[in-house]
């Protein structure tokens, strides 16, 4: 089992529930929910550093890596519009399609990385940390293996 993923979210709690992503990320949400639910391996959830202060999961962890979750099986009557998730601001549904899923780690702060760091020291500064998160547009990306064992030692502390 490892980090096979990173999603962007905008707040992250112990008992989330499911993942929700926007119409675009379509594709990206079926190709991974199919691979993940073979393999069992992660998604690590990062909020981003600009998160609107109207997203209160999200306050004080802007930047951070803040756990992982798993995805379980859609359940047998439900779909992936089930699993949707408002903007809280402007009421819209901004994030119109999800998935179920379990939270796996939700590590206390002092182990949550800034995702800047991670960037800078697995990728020895050749990666730069815009262009690194630029992929989160796009809804989930696959991580490195690298990053992915950087990850695993931040939250194992």
């Amino acid at each position: 089992m490892r980090y096979r993923y990173f999603e962007a979210f905008y707040g992250f709690s112990p008992t989330m529930s499911y993942i929700a992503v926007s119409k675009s990320a379509r594709a990206k949400l079926d190709r991974m929910a199919e691979e993940l639910l073979r393999s069992g391996d992660l998604i690590a959830i990062y909020v981003p550093i600009g998160s609107d202060p109207c997203y209160p999961a999200a306050k004080g962890l802007g930047g951070r890596v803040v756990g992982s979750v798993r995805l379980i099986p859609m359940p047998l009557a439900g779909s992936v519009e089930d699993y949707f998730h408002d903007d809280p601001v402007t009421g819209q549904r901004r994030w119109p399609i999800g998935w179920p899923c379990e939270v796996v780690d939700a590590p206390p702060t002092e182990h949550q990385p800034m995702l800047r760091d991670l960037v800078h020291k697995v990728y020895n500064g050749k990666v730069d940390f815009s262009a690194y998160t630029d992929s989160f547009r796009t809804g989930p990306f696959k991580i490195s293996r690298d990053m992915s064992a950087a990850i695993a030692r931040c939250f194992l502390g």
